[in-house]
């Protein structure tokens, strides 16, 4: 299909819909897709549904035997009509002569005949649009974009008058409309079926276009997250060969540590022997600043580390080594799949699935017509409500606006990270596992995410004070420390990867 209605397949459902409709009074307007929405109309004993579509290159108009889905959150046209329409009598659908334009009139009680509201219908193939209009004047449009659309000079709202056998083409902003031949004969698509039909048609082809444009996107989001995680592979893969390379300044400690009576101070080398080598002479390299010591100290501390972060890699490197498989597998298996298998794919795709063509990681994305809370929202294994700041300013307001006095606040010692909210009721007792998981969520979103045992201090929110002049800092008195072991399996329950 893809061309819009034709002008001839526009006096069938006209001729077809008049009749139908007129007398019907307008109960309710819901927006059923993001250019699709759906009329409720009834006169006594009889409920009709008109579904109008103004998808690029698919628009189409046609009846439905019920009154479907809705999607939340519905467009400006959808509002004004709600507003102004619900309970409006619907006198009357025509067709201007040679334009491909349905035009369906309402009349509000109380309103003289001439002061008519007019939902006009346009099923050009490449810019559909249905518009609102009062005495010849648009007040809104979907898209937005036609309401700037100037009509043809002799087709106002509710003219007689025609262009011939032509069909009318405007641009946006243009008072200059070119016109092109319409074919005389093209066949109806939709049969003899009627509006029935013509959306039983009209709706499984956009439904087969919107499926492939979904299983288009998620192909793109897929290689966008298997790219994503080849490169975390290959990364994780090189600091798991440095951090091996650590493991060996606990074997450098242990020979330092056997002759650290015979070094001096200022000593940039020492000689070792190394009898698991068979008496191998080993020379160690020191740093005169410091102490015999504190060179000691801190061979053994960087040996720490590197194991640390080996038993933590290992672990990552094969998860992120399996996911990387799982996404391989998922694009293979894509071609093959339909509507209902689709969307667990959608999942595995995650957050790479909303990005849009060009945009990177991270990048803040044009705010919409909600603003999104400055915290996250988790539940712990009891249910109750774990609150964490996304940002500074999102900190500050969870801590000293949102939190209650008794609710319980957590932050990790010693290093940056999210506040973290537990909500508790008024003399409710301490709920220890909600506490825990509190807990790993705060560990979790901080510098210390990384660390297997963090401590994270806690209090009731009324002993805490901010600091003035410092965004999102606190003084706690009454704190309590809690010695953090991290498991995994519960950070995966809440929601952390």
């Amino acid at each position: 299909m893809g061309m819009g209605l034709s002008d001839r397949e526009l006096e069938m459902l006209a001729g077809e819909l008049g009749p139908l409709l007129r007398g019907t009074v307008l109960q309710e307007v819901r927006q059923t897709e993001d250019r699709q929405f759906r009329l409720s109309l009834r006169r006594p004993g009889v409920s009709l549904f008109l579904h109008l579509c103004v998808e690029p290159e698919l628009p189409f108009v046609g009846l439905a035997s019920d009154h479907g889905s809705s999607r939340p959150g519905p467009d400006p046209l959808i509002l004004r009509i709600r507003a102004e329409l619900t309970g409006a009598l619907l006198v009357g659908l025509r067709k201007p002569e040679g334009q491909r334009v349905l035009e369906l009139v309402f009349r509000t009680r109380g309103e003289p005949e001439g002061a008519d509201w007019v939902l006009e219908f346009r099923a050009f193939g490449a810019r559909p649009a249905a518009r609102l209009l009062k005495d010849g004047e648009v007040l809104v449009a979907l898209p937005a974009s036609a309401a700037r659309e100037q009509r043809p000079a002799g087709t106002e709202a509710g003219s007689e008058r025609g262009a011939g056998t032509e069909a009318a083409v405007g641009t946006p902003g243009s008072e200059v409309w070119k016109k092109r031949p319409e074919p005389a004969l093209e066949p109806c698509r939709f049969g003899d079926g009627g509006a029935v039909e013509a959306f039983r048609v009209f709706s499984g082809q956009l439904e087969a276009e919107r499926f492939q444009r979904r299983r288009t996107n998620l192909e793109r989001a897929l290689q966008r997250a298997l790219d994503k995680t080849s490169r975390l592979v290959t990364k994780m893969g090189e600091d798991l060969v440095a951090a091996g390379q650590r493991l060996e300044a606990g074997h450098r400690a242990d020979l330092l540590k056997s002759v650290l009576h015979q070094v001096k101070v200022g000593t940039s080398r020492v000689l070792a022997l190394d009898w698991t080598k068979d008496g191998e002479e080993v020379w160690l390299a020191l740093d005169p600043k410091e102490s015999p010591a504190k060179n000691l100290e801190l061979l053994y501390r960087s040996y720490r580390k590197g194991k640390t972060a080996v038993q933590v890699l290992t672990v990552r490197l094969a998860e992120a080594r399996l996911r990387a498989s799982q996404l391989e597998e998922a694009l293979r298996v894509l071609r093959a799949l339909g509507p209902e298998e689709l969307g667990a794919l959608e999942a595995l795709a995650g957050p790479e699935r909303g990005r849009g063509r060009g945009e990177k990681a991270g990048q803040k994305r044009k705010p919409g017509p909600e603003r999104a809370l400055p915290w996250r929202v988790f539940a712990s294994a009891s249910g109750r409500e774990l609150l964490v700041g996304r940002n500074a300013a999102g900190n500050a307001e969870l801590t000293f606006r949102e939190a209650r006095p008794w609710d319980v606040w957590l932050h990790v010692r010693g290093a940056p990270g999210s506040h973290v909210v537990m909500r508790m009721g008024k003399g409710e007792e301490l709920d220890q596992e909600s506490l825990v998981d509190a807990a790993h969520l705060a560990a979790f979103y901080s510098d210390l995410r990384r660390d297997p045992s963090p401590e994270v201090i806690w209090a009731e929110r009324r002993f805490l004070r901010s600091v003035k002049g410092r965004l999102g800092e606190v003084l706690v008195t009454r704190e309590h420390v809690l010695q953090l072991r991290v498991d995994q399996a519960r950070l995966e329950r809440l929601g952390g990867k």
